[in-house]
């Protein structure tokens, strides 16, 4: 219905009424021939229209939709209607699927193709968007695939002549030159079906077209035809009158042309450029097409054959409508109708008119000023001149003469050289060449048309367009000398020469620095000469009659001359130019001699003008240029031509090698010349044999005499080996170098070989190894020589005897100097001081030697070098030596040196072993020789060789391991060990002569850390020594446990034998009892008991564990304390009954994971509960011990039981007792109990002593010599730890009560009037460390705890000296009271006055008494060497606990001492726990001084200092001063004061005093803000003393030392980080940059003292740097200061009404106040430098307060924050006590303008007699002093007050 309706509308009828779109379905259709356009008479109009009879309906375009599918309804009026280029996009995509789809009927198919090309011919071909025209591309092609017949109907019908629907095909064409590259690609698909058919598979499965003549005729009528329409409309408005708006009744008439802007204009002048542009382009395209192309022929050969009319664009008059673009404005219109013009002169010549296509010709070279469009035109006329016939092709040229010239002489106005350049030489080979045709010089056309070309090569742009231009000169000339015939008047062809020897002068005078296409044209322009010359000395002499040939004589000797010695012409492009001419002339088959000849006196006379200076400058050496142009020359011509006899302008070759050549090979080969150059030294040998070359007779002796001058000049080893490979390499024989000085030579060679030994050993001496350098034996750990010296002499040696590896040569000396070589790098006397070299170039040779096998019959000296590379090892030795002697064939070679490298290394291992000091480096020495000794023993001892053991390097002897400890022959056993392969480490023991078992037992002894004392067997009871760390490598536990068990037995054996004796060796018995300790332990788990109530591990739950979580991960599960920060990744359940979880750890920023359990994982670094010294996986309950297992306990502890406990009852020396740790913790008595047990005897044996102990407590009342020694056995016995790892467990698993014991003890140890003893001390402390953790009585745990504090604190007291045992012991003994006081919070614990006792005495033997690290003259390894206190697991376990849990008794306890904890800064070992300490101390501290005067607070140095800083200053103003260096007395101690007042004077400081100085300053500015925190009046006394100091100018002068800045700005200031950040990192001072402490320094201080700093900014820091500090200031300093200061005021009490609101980011501070009903308000604008500028401040906002008092309110926190170092909280603080006070009736101080006075917070106090105004009398007294005169501020009268 809706349907009828619209039609109903459409269709209304006639007179004019508009009668629906239906209507033209039923019109005729129009042909256009011509087109009346605008006011052009020349085209007529020939619109005619058809009978009014419709025509079929099948050949019409239906201009509506006449289908009835909705949908395509909607689709048709998106495309149809204007509407955006995506909604016609998505529609075209839809109507494309619709032809797509085969379930549509093809009618309606058909209707909708019908009026789809409708809209495509009128609308969507000429579309403005790229993606619409190719859209409608492809739906045509899916149409005509889909519905072939209809598309032929439609588009290729014959039923009507002037069928325009044809013109779609043309379309379609077309649009493969579209500028959119997705329209072309449409358009290409789909013309390959419209000109080829369809493709369709032959039976042999090859595709072929099914070409259809119809539709190629169809192609080629709508080509055309659309073309000639386009074509007709020579304006944009008229192809927008008849295309875009057909309605229009008149095309010409003036009134129906539109008004359109200025935009409508350009977008009119675009779509016609590019709709214009596409068909000539694409009828291009079309003409270029094979099958056109055939088509076309076919069609000429018709019309042709019969008298018919021609065929319509086949002639010249049917064509001519194509060429009007040439006069075109459009200048892409003019070049692609060139191109559309070339292509038909190549396809279609025929339909060329020659006379008006060469007038268009004519205009448009004489007009054509593009430079885009001139290479197309120049193309344009060749192609036209190659379609005529070749007879008349130079006469036609001639027209073109003129046109020409101008063109080439504007350098074809700006165009790319590239792009005309290569037709140049056609066009003028064109050109006629006679004199008749003259041009305009009076030249002939050619001459004149090249000279053009040239003189256009001004005009071009850049250096390789003028190079392309010379180019074209230099090929074209090339082409007319050497092919045209000389003539009586060569004038002409002189003009052609000179036009090529012009190119030549080009290219030899530009520049050498060239790149990219310049450097490219260069080059082509080289060769293109090069190329000329060799065709002109050819034509020379071959083509006599060739015009080069009659300009021979002036060219080669009188022109080429003027160029090539023209002054500024390039060596280099000279020697280039040379190169290439030779390489052409080897390629060309003439008589090469006498080509020669016509270049060779050029080249002669530049041969001597290059040498010419040497004549007269006794010290010119030519440089590398010159030398390259001299070799060329004398290998092109020979040195005959060139040194010619008889001509004064040159000189001899003799005088030329004598006087020259030798002079410059010294000169460049000598080390005492500043010239030396190996490069031209290797010229000056190449030229050397070039002149040589034609006198053999003289070049030997001519040579050894350059080569004697040489090795007298000292030269340099690289030059010399360079010069004399290049004389091999150019065909010398051996002989001939060195003939005639082969004395002097073999001299030279031994005095440089004896050098470089020298040499090699001097840098040896100079290293010093470290046992832990590397993790192998190799070449790395070697020393490093100089690298360019040895290499060079390595060379140069190498050579020397003919095995230089780039070359195979006979050797240059004989054997007498390889001998001397020989006894210079291998001395017959062993020295244990020879050290492992990384290169020694003449061992390195005579290695070489022997791999060649160059010394046969001279075994002795082959062994003597292979000893002397088995001591100093390095690359030659791996790489060379060992797989050489390793082979079958050597092996008598191999058993030699063996036998003798093992008597060597036995020989020093007996030195080590009687020397008591440790020798590192022959330590190190000798054991990587040792290692490369046993690198050659097999595994098995053989006839010849020993096997792989301890035995063949020296160590196999037990009675070598039974004398004192050596710690060298210690070092080199355990480094020996580590770098064997894991898998052989037994061997080395069990392959020994002797017992192996015996043998590795005494070494385990030799090595063991055992000793007396605590503090001695530290290591060993930690289990760090050497022989732990030799157990570790040896790994018995995993692959050996028989010999493990054998090990503990033989152990037993040899303890019980030092036993045996009368007076056995204490120290040795200490350590085998150590080593039999770690042995068992190596074998058992240690430990516990049932009940986890006895065990002082608190174990985590895996519940406290979750993914994500940042927790402590126990990297060392034999110390607890060890741990490493990490991060759980995952948790893991997949195992029966356990959870494990994978973590990450970041180790030197490389991230790493690993998996592990909960039992390796805590919450947090240390607690309370983890202060044992054992983690608790290491231990083993008994009830989870098997049964097999408790049998084998069983087994040992009987035997120790029997062999070293029993025997001994009651003679037992104490240090034996540990023996019973053993059994009870390590071994286990897990036998049973009861009578007969191995439990019950050794619970008798320690029942027995603590009887003992008791009886002697009663009987004595005092602690006497017999319970001082039961004290001590039980101790030890029970797990105190001495060599023995102490335990917890072993009173809990023996079940022994010692309560009883422990409060007699208790009681008379109590008692006052018993004297005490280190020795007491030390023994109370052994027994109550292991008992009281089991006591469960508190008034017992609580009395022997504090008794355990007491005695800590005595034995830090009593020890003198150095760190010693009883620190030690205090230590532990701290470390265990800790673990029960720290239960408890400070102040809550009752023990707290006895631990405070500990701490106060800890701190005082710490700041006073210790010292560094005490070296025990051991092995650097990483299990031994310099012993430090501050190493010790137990002093960083006390100090945390202390710091973290008792900080007040810490602060307490640094202030008695102050001056010492400040010292320690300074000290490398201390700094960081006493800086620890003092920062506890600054947040706890208090006045150091109260109540007393200014004198006794003030130090003697300072109080000196104040009268200096007093002179000058009123009497008033220096009691100010004096009490302001109180103030700061009462704070910091002398010690510190007096250093700080140091350092204005003293800055010559070393790393150590600068880094102390920085921790100091951090602390002092600790001490600052805690004293201004307790009173801000006591900032300006700090700032006060600090500017008398001058200290801030002096530590913020060495902050920029140290940090890294630069006046470049390549460096900045780091990251500020906290102080307590780089104290909880706990970094070593070696791996702390200084650079970090340096940032800090530069912000605390800028922090705390900012306008002091803010004064050094301005007038102390380099200029160069205040940029950079300003950066660190705003980007650290300042956001920081705001923020703090913000947070420091919102926690204020004393602003109490008052309100503070403030951004960090805006930097904006606003403060409100309200009084007597005033709304006050300040607003403080902080810059981003603050407070390096400065800070705004604005008090007008306030309505009813005077003006004056708001800018006197703004000036006084102005003066505040700025000028008086205040914060933004002391400033609003005045501001507010002033507002307070203004609103009481106070009137403010003139001066200050303020009510308070800054500093003292006063009153006003003086008034004036005269003007009655109040003052400040400090203020007065400053203005006084300030003005020098004695007047009142205001009134300006004489000063008469009165004090108010």
């Amino acid at each position: 219905m809706v349907k009828e309706k619209r039609k109903a509308r459409l269709d209304k009828g006639e007179g004019g009424e508009f009668i629906g779109f239906g209507a033209f379905a039923n019109t005729t259709t129009t042909a256009v021939s011509g087109i009346t356009v605008g006011n052009n008479p020349s085209i007529t109009p020939a619109i005619t229209t058809a009978s009014s009879t419709p025509t079929s309906s099948t050949t019409s375009l239906s201009p509506i939709y006449t289908g009835s599918d909705a949908s395509l309804n909607i689709i048709f009026s998106r495309i149809g209607q204007k509407r955006d280029a995506t909604t016609k996009a998505k529609a075209l995509a839809e109507l494309a699927t619709y032809f797509q789809e085969e379930t549509h009927p093809k009618k309606a198919q058909a209707e909708a193709l019908s009026h789809f090309l409708y809209l495509y011919q009128s609308k969507l071909s000429y579309d403005n968007t790229p993606r619409i025209r190719s859209s409608s591309i492809q739906v045509c092609q899916y149409g005509r695939e889909r519905l072939p017949k209809a598309w032929n109907t439609l588009l290729c019908s014959n039923n009507n002549k002037n069928n325009r629907n044809v013109e779609i095909v043309g379309m379609l064409l077309c649009a493969r030159a579209d500028p959119a590259s997705e329209v072309r690609t449409a358009a290409t698909s789909f013309s390959k079906v419209l000109l080829n058919g369809e493709e369709t598979k032959t039976s042999e499965g090859l595709t072929v077209n099914n070409e259809d003549p119809a539709c190629l005729q169809c192609c080629q009528e709508g080509i055309w035809s659309y073309v000639q329409r386009i074509l007709s409309f020579q304006k944009p408005i008229a192809m927008h009158q008849d295309l875009f708006q057909k309605g229009s009744s008149s095309l010409s008439s003036s009134s129906s042309t539109p008004s359109l802007s200025e935009q409508q204009k350009e977008e009119l002048e675009e779509r016609f450029e590019r709709i214009v542009g596409t068909a000539i382009e694409g009828l291009n395209v079309h003409l270029q097409e094979p099958t056109v192309v055939s088509y076309m022929n076919n069609i000429k050969d018709n019309n042709n054959n019969n008298d018919n009319e021609p065929t319509n664009y086949t002639t010249s008059e049917s064509t001519k409508f194509l060429w009007k673009t040439l006069s075109s404005n459009k200048v892409s219109l003019r070049r692609k109708t060139y191109a559309l013009l070339s292509t038909v002169c190549q396809k279609m010549p025929w339909t060329i008119d020659v006379d008006k296509t060469s007038k268009l010709l004519t205009h448009s070279l004489s007009s054509e000023k593009e430079s885009t469009n001139t290479s197309q035109l120049l193309e344009t006329l060749l192609a036209f001149i190659a379609s005529l016939p070749k007879t008349e092709r130079s006469a036609a040229m001639v027209q073109y003469t003129k046109p020409l010239t101008k063109l080439f002489k504007k350098g074809c106005y700006g165009a790319s050289a590239s792009a005309w350049t290569p037709m140049v030489l056609p066009i003028v080979a064109l050109l006629p060449s006679g004199l008749d045709s003259v041009g305009n010089d009076g030249l002939p056309a050619q001459a004149d048309v090249l000279t053009c070309v040239w003189e256009g090569r001004s005009q071009v742009v850049g250096v390789a367009d003028g190079l392309q231009v010379a180019q074209a000169v230099a090929e074209t000339a090339t082409f007319l000398l050497q092919n045209q015939l000389r003539t009586p008047e060569p004038a002409f062809h002189q003009v052609i020469a000179k036009c090529w020897l012009n190119a030549l002068q080009s290219y030899l005078t530009t520049s050498e620095s060239l790149t990219g296409p310049a450097l490219q044209s260069h080059t082509n322009l080289g060769t293109v000469l090069s190329q000329s010359l060799v065709q002109f000395q050819q034509a020379c002499t071959n083509k006599p009659q060739s015009a080069i040939a009659g300009l021979s004589n002036y060219f080669w000797n009188q022109e080429l001359p003027v160029v090539v010695l023209q002054n500024d012409v390039s060596n280099v492009h000279l020697t280039k130019l040379l190169s290439d001419f030779r390489i052409h002339l080897s390629g060309v088959s003439s008589d090469e001699a006498s080509t020669r000849q016509l270049i060779a006196p050029v080249l002669r006379q530049k041969f001597h003008a290059i040498l010419a200076p040497a004549r007269t400058k006794s010290n010119w050496v030519p440089n590398i240029d010159s030398y390259n142009l001299w070799i060329i020359i004398l290998q092109v011509v020979s040195a005959d031509e060139i040194f010619t006899t008889g001509d004064q302008s040159t000189i001899s070759l003799d005088s030329f090698v004598m006087n020259h050549i030798l002079t410059w090979f010294v000169r460049h080969t000598s080390t005492l010349s500043a010239e030396l150059s190996k490069s031209l030294a290797i010229l000056d040998t190449r030229l050397l044999v070039l002149a040589l070359s034609a006198s053999n007779e003289t070049k030997v002796a001519q040579w050894a005499a350059i080569l004697r001058e040489c090795l007298l000049a000292d030269p340099s080893l690289s030059a010399l080996t360079a010069c004399l490979a290049c004389l091999l390499q150019q065909g010398w024989k051996s002989a001939d170098v060195v003939a005639s000085s082969t004395d002097v030579f073999s001299q030279f060679c031994i005095r440089i070989a004896e050098t470089a030994v020298d040499r090699a050993s001097e840098s040896a001496l100079h290293h010093k190894h470290n046992m832990d350098d590397s993790d192998s034996m190799s070449e790395s750990s070697t020393v490093e020589v100089d690298d360019e010296a040895s290499h060079s002499t390595l060379q140069f040696l190498l050579f020397c005897v003919g095995l230089a590896a780039d070359s195979n040569t006979e050797a240059l000396v004989d054997d007498d100097v390889m001998e001397a070589w020989c006894n210079a790098t291998c001395p017959e006397e062993i020295s244990r001081s020879s050290r492992s070299i990384e290169r020694n170039p003449v061992l390195d040779t005579l290695i070489t030697v022997v791999q060649a096998d160059k010394l046969q019959g001279k075994e002795e000296m082959s062994i003597r070098i292979l000893m002397q590379s088995w001591r100093l090892g390095g690359r030659v030795w791996d790489e060379k030596v060992l797989p050489l002697v390793l082979l079958p064939a050597n092996m008598s070679l191999c058993s030699k040196l063996v036998e003798k490298s093992s008597q060597q290394s036995s020989s020093e291992a007996q030195l080590f072993a009687r020397e008591s000091s440790f020798d590192e480096e022959n330590a190190w020495q000798w054991t990587s020789r040792a290692y490369r000794l046993l690198q050659l023993c097999p595994d098995e001892a053989s006839e010849r060789l020993p096997s792989f053991s301890l035995s063949a390097v020296g160590m196999g002897s037990i009675e070598l391991w039974k004398q004192n400890p050596s710690p060298s022959l210690s070092a080199c056993i355990l480094s020996l060990v580590k770098h064997v392969d894991s898998a052989k480490r037994w061997e080395l023991f069990a392959n020994v002569e002797t017992s192996p078992l015996d043998l590795f037992i005494w070494i385990l002894i030799h090595l063991s850390g055992g000793g007396l004392t605590e503090w001695e067997a530290d290591r060993a009871r930690r289990r760090t020594d050497m022989t732990s760390k030799l157990l570790s490598y040896i790994d018995l536990v995993h692959d050996k446990v028989d010999v493990l068990d054998s090990s503990i037995l033989k152990c037993v054996a040899i303890v019980k034998g030092q036993m045996d004796e009368s007076q056995p060796n204490e120290k040795l018995l200490a350590r085998s009892i150590a080593v039999l300790s770690m042995l068992v332990g190596s074998r058992f788990a240690p430990i516990r008991p049932l009940s986890k109530k006895s065990i002082s591990i608190s174990m985590p739950n895996t519940s406290d564990f979750n993914v994500g979580d940042t927790v402590w991960y126990i990297s060392n599960p034999s110390d607890f304390s060890t741990r490493e920060e990490c991060k759980i990744l995952k948790m893991h359940n997949d195992l029966p009954g356990e959870v494990y979880f994978t973590i990450q750890l970041n180790r030197d920023d490389d991230l790493q994971e690993r998996q592990t359990l909960s039992e390796r994982l805590r919450k947090t670094e240390s607690d309370q509960d983890e202060h044992v010294l054992e983690p608790q996986d290491i231990y083993v309950s008994i009830d989870n011990i098997g049964k097999s297992e408790k049998l084998e306990r069983e087994k040992f502890a009987k035997i120790i039981v029997d062999a070293l406990i029993l025997p001994y009852n009651g003679t037992m020396k104490s240090l034996c007792f540990e023996l019973y740790n053993v059994l009870i913790c390590q071994c286990g008595l897990v036998g049973g109990r009861g009578i007969g047990s191995l439990h019950y005897s050794v619970l008798q044996q320690l029942l027995r002593i603590q009887n003992t102990l008791q009886i002697s407590l009663a009987e004595a009342d005092q602690l006497g010599q017999s319970a001082v020694d039961s004290l001590l056995c039980l101790g030890l016995a029970l797990g105190s730890g001495l060599n023995v790892p102490s335990s917890q467990f072993a009173i809990v698993l023996l079940g022994l009560d010692v309560t009883a014991s422990l409060q007699v003890l208790l009681k008379v140890y109590d008692d006052e009037t018993n004297e005490s003893s280190t020795e007491i001390d030390v023994a109370v402390a052994r027994f109550l460390g292991i008992s009281m953790p089991t006591v469960t009585d508190q008034t017992v745990l609580n009395h022997g705890f504090s008794i355990l504090f007491q005695v800590a604190a005595r034995l830090f007291s009593t020890t003198e000296g150095v760190f010693g045992e009883a620190d030690y012991l205090a230590l532990k003994s701290m470390e265990i009271g800790q673990r029960e006081s720290q239960k408890y919070g400070e102040g809550q614990s009752i023990l707290q006055d006895s631990e405070g006792e500990a701490i106060s005495a800890l701190i005082t033997a710490f700041s006073d008494r210790w010292n560094g690290a005490q070296s025990l003259n051991e092995p650097s390894l990483d299990v031994a060497g310099t012993r430090s206190w501050s190493s010790l697991p137990v002093f960083e376990i006390v100090m945390k606990g202390m710091l973290k849990h008792r900080p007040r008794l810490v602060a307490h306890a640094c202030r008695q001492s102050l001056d010492n904890m400040v010292s320690c800064l300074y000290c490398t070992v201390k700094r960081w726990d006493a800086m620890k300490v003092l920062t506890v101390y600054a947040d706890h501290c208090r006045p150091i001084f109260n109540n007393d005067s200014d004198d006794e607070i003030i130090n003697p140095l300072t109080l000196g200092l104040l009268d200096k800083w007093t002179e000058g200053l009123l009497e008033e103003e220096a009691e100010d001063l004096e009490d302001d260096v109180g103030v700061v007395a009462e704070w910091v101690c002398a010690k510190q004061m007096n250093d700080i007042e140091s350092w204005q004077d003293d800055d010559k400081i070393d790393d150590d005093v600068a880094f102390g100085r920085m921790l100091s300053w951090l602390f002092f500015l600790q001490v600052v803000d805690a004293a201004t925190a307790k009173d801000s009046m006591h900032r300006p006394s700090f700032l006060a003393y600090i500017s008398c100091c001058g200290a801030v100018n002096a530590i913020l002068d060495l902050a920029m030392v140290y940090g890294n800045v630069s006046s470049g700005r390549k460096y900045k200031f780091e990251k500020a980080v906290p102080l307590s950040q780089l104290l909880d990192t706990e970094v070593s001072d070696s791996t702390l940059e200084m650079s970090k402490l340096a940032s800090l320094i530069m912000f605390r201080t800028v922090e705390v003292f900012p306008t002091l700093s803010k004064t050094w900014w301005e007038m102390h820091c380099p200029s160069k740097l205040t940029g950079t500090v300003q950066e660190f200031v705003e980007s650290q300093v300042s956001p920081q200061v705001l923020k703090t200061a913000l947070e420091s005021i919102q926690h204020a009490t004393a602003f109490g009404q008052m309100q503070v609101k403030g951004s960090s980011t805006t930097g904006e501070i606003t403060a409100t106040y309200v009084q007597d009903d005033l709304t006050l308000s300040v607003i403080i604008q902080v810059p981003s430098s603050f407070p390096f500028r400065r800070a705004e401040v604005d008090c007008s906002k306030t309505f009813g307060v005077p003006a004056a008092r708001s800018r006197r309110w703004a000036l006084m926190i102005t003066q505040m924050i700025n000028n008086q170092g205040g914060t933004l909280k002391d400033a609003l603080l005045l501001w507010k006590e002033n507002v307070d006070k203004e609103f009481e009736g106070v009137e403010p101080c003139p001066v200050c303008y303020s009510v308070l006075h800054v500093k003292s917070h006063r009153l006003p106090n003086l008034e004036c007699n005269t003007c009655h105004n109040h003052f400040h009398d400090e203020c007065l007294k400053e203005w006084f002093h300030s003005s020098n005169k004695n007047s009142c501020v205001i009134c300006q009268q004489p000063w008469q007050g009165t004090k108010i």
